[in-house]
């Protein structure tokens, strides 16, 4: 079992922090670096469309590994509407969910998480 799907809020916030790395270096390296190079094209364009761009693909980010995530925690995807409308208090309560895609049995005294059964 890879790291992602054994640490599920950790994935969801280490997408949360690469969607931001994303869309500041996109903005960075489209939108305010070439501006000293390239002075052809106006900064309000390239403002503009830069950060449009990085806005939506952090956007895809995110919604993309919250929704795999959700699945993978046997959730419904309407819960990902909690962070789209309230996000600070969307992302506490996506962090909260408690996975139902696991079981914690205790085998010989220790705690061990397996995944869920039909007959569980």
């Amino acid at each position: 079992m890879s790291w992602f799907k054994r640490h599920l809020n950790w994935t969801i916030v280490l997408s949360w922090v690469a969607a931001w790395l994303f869309s500041f270096i996109f903005g960075w390296s489209w939108g305010w670096g070439p501006l000293d190079v390239e002075p052809v094209l106006s900064s309000d364009f390239l403002g503009g469309w830069t950060s449009l761009i990085g806005l939506a693909g952090a956007s895809l980010i995110i919604l993309f590994v919250t929704g795999w995530t959700l699945g993978k925690k046997n959730r419904s995807g309407l819960n990902l509407l909690w962070y789209l409308f309230f996000p600070p208090i969307g992302a506490i309560i996506l962090l909260s969910l408690k996975n139902k895609g696991e079981v914690v049995d205790i085998v010989e005294g220790k705690l061990i998480t397996r995944p869920k059964r039909e007959t569980d």
